[in-house]
């Protein structure tokens, strides 16, 4: 009994200590490969997501304002409610006169200038490139 003990522990199978470092230095670099691949293609597809829920959001502006026979409510929460009925899953908000959204998050709806229907799409305050879809028509506020 003691011989196949000392059988079994002087029997080295096993890996070296340099095939371990080759097998962790090769998985490094496969990782270090990867993880910025696939950082990109994530960004990527934010990107191409919320350049197509801005296009839906001014499709909905658009049938918004048709609703209203061209012309903007007085109050901007009013063309705001108009807008969320024909979307489902995003929420926008409306801003009247102003050049950038004041909102931090979230999807925004901004007419610079109320005389005329000339809409754009931002999305968040903060974000350095905001998501913008511009539309035109109609008449300003109703009043």
């Amino acid at each position: 009994m003691f011989n196949w003990f000392v059988k079994k522990i002087n029997n080295k199978k096993g890996f070296t200590l340099v095939e371990l470092v080759v097998v962790i230095a090769v998985l490094a670099i496969l990782s270090a490969i990867a993880v910025p691949r696939f950082s990109s293609m994530q960004l990527n597809a934010q990107q191409k997501a919320d350049e197509a829920s801005a296009r839906t959001i001014a499709s909905a502006v658009t049938m918004a304002l048709a609703k209203n026979n061209g012309t903007l409510p007085e109050a901007a929460d009013d063309i705001a409610d108009d807008i969320n009925e024909f979307l489902n899953d995003i929420e926008v908000t409306v801003e009247y006169d102003e050049e950038e959204p004041e909102e931090p998050e979230g999807w925004t709806v901004i007419f610079p200038d109320t005389s005329s229907i000339g809409f754009k799409v931002y999305k968040g305050a903060e974000q350095k490139y905001p998501i913008v879809s511009e539309g035109s028509g109609g008449d300003g506020p109703e009043g």
